[in-house]
């Protein structure tokens, strides 16, 4: 997926995070950011590969897992250099070669094989209940235009109720058949 670089919302600006994991500099301190966004009451939430191990490496292959899935944005306040979350954002189209059983990214296409964006996103626990992820996820929304208008799905565990509702207030309805257990699949 050909992705955006940088888009803001009212109050938040979102960079693709390119420049900064090829940077030394700027990627220890993002490296930093992360474990810190990363507490067990966000980790709580999110699938388990996207929990740290105890590794030495283990930021680096958290780092390299998700730019490898998919385009990986850094979430702050306008103004601020603090990380207030990370955006994740993958367009699957006919023909990708990904696994449809895998839990991380179910269903990839829809129905009629056409292009599906799966997004993600993690807010710092102190940010949460202020109305970020819904901007994020309205931001995102704002700018399908360059995309073609892809189907976009996103899943959230069954018991982030805060989670579910950000969607649902951007448009989202639930898809139980591409539900499970554990996890509650949005789609727009």
């Amino acid at each position: 997926m050909q992705g955006w670089r940088i888009f803001s919302t009212e109050r938040l600006q979102v960079v693709h995070w390119g420049e900064q994991i090829a940077d030394a500099a700027a990627r220890s301190a993002l490296e930093s950011a992360i474990v810190d966004l990363l507490s067990p009451a966000v980790l709580e939430y999110l699938p388990a590969d996207l929990s740290l191990t105890g590794d030495e490496d283990a930021i680096e292959d958290w780092i390299a897992e998700r730019d490898e899935a998919g385009q990986v944005y850094t979430v702050r306040l306008a103004g601020s250099s603090d990380l207030l979350g990370l955006l994740f954002l993958a367009l699957h189209t006919d023909g990708d070669d990904e696994d449809e059983d895998d839990e991380a990214n179910p269903s990839q296409e829809d129905d009629s094989g056409s292009a599906v964006l799966m997004i993600g996103y993690i807010i710092a626990e102190p940010e949460w209940g202020q109305g970020y992820a819904s901007e994020l996820v309205e931001g995102v929304l704002g700018g399908l235009d360059e995309l073609g208008h892809p189907t976009v799905r996103a899943g959230v565990a069954n018991d982030n109720d805060a989670s579910a509702r950000v969607l649902i207030k951007n448009g989202f309805t639930l898809k139980d058949s591409l539900s499970s257990d554990h996890l509650d699949m949005f789609e727009l």
